[in-house]
């Protein structure tokens, strides 16, 4: 057992193998080494926490995390922002505004971030979807972001935003609207960074 709550997603730092991070939801995270996971306490929080005065986050029930492969010590999540840590969680910084529509509905958290993807091909190609359809991209790290979804059916859930492996301005995303009694599935690719899909 590496966390509690309903486990959501994990990510492994691959330089050992035993750095842990999971979580619960609503970003509820921490980082474990798994040499002491019988001592639950002995993890570290990493929660993203907006600052006094500023509008309360929000976090979507599976709050995304990723760790860099370029670089291991960094470590992104996003609720309806954006946050990176270059030093394994220890600190996490808003770097972005809000990436959804800015839109509320229905009597659960939306207007979340729910996917994070970071092309394996080039350092500070990002991309992050969310649950309220909004695609967006940034080529420098995180600190500027784009829509990139505007030919693409309005209002989907984005439940998946993969840059590839293969080719570097290629992404794929899937969308659906279960939400909305439509069960057709959305599957598109754009090879110019979701200039066109």
């Amino acid at each position: 057992v590496i966390g509690g709550g309903d486990g959501m997603q994990v990510q492994v730092d691959t330089r050992d193998n035993k750095t842990v991070y999971s979580g619960s939801q609503f970003g509820f995270y921490s980082r474990r080494n798994t040499d002491s996971l019988s001592n639950f306490r002995s993890g570290r929080s990493v929660i993203a926490r907006g600052d006094l005065g500023e509008q309360q986050l929000r976090y979507n029930w599976q709050t995304p995390i990723l760790l860099s492969r370029h670089n291991q010590d960094v470590l992104y999540m996003a609720t309806n922002r954006f946050y990176r840590s270059l030093t394994k969680g220890e600190k996490l910084q808003a770097i972005s505004g809000d990436l959804t529509t800015g839109k509320r509905a229905w009597d659960v958290t939306f207007g979340t971030s729910n996917k994070i993807s970071e092309s394996p091909l080039k350092v500070g190609l990002l991309y992050v979807g969310t649950d309220d359809g909004n695609i967006q991209i940034s080529k420098d790290g995180g600190y500027t972001w784009t829509v990139i979804n505007k030919n693409l059916p309005k209002g989907l859930y984005v439940s998946r935003v993969i840059a590839s492996q293969f080719a570097e301005g290629r992404v794929y995303t899937t969308l659906n609207a279960y939400r909305n009694d439509n069960f057709n599935p959305y599957l598109f690719v754009s090879e110019d960074y979701g200039n066109t899909w």
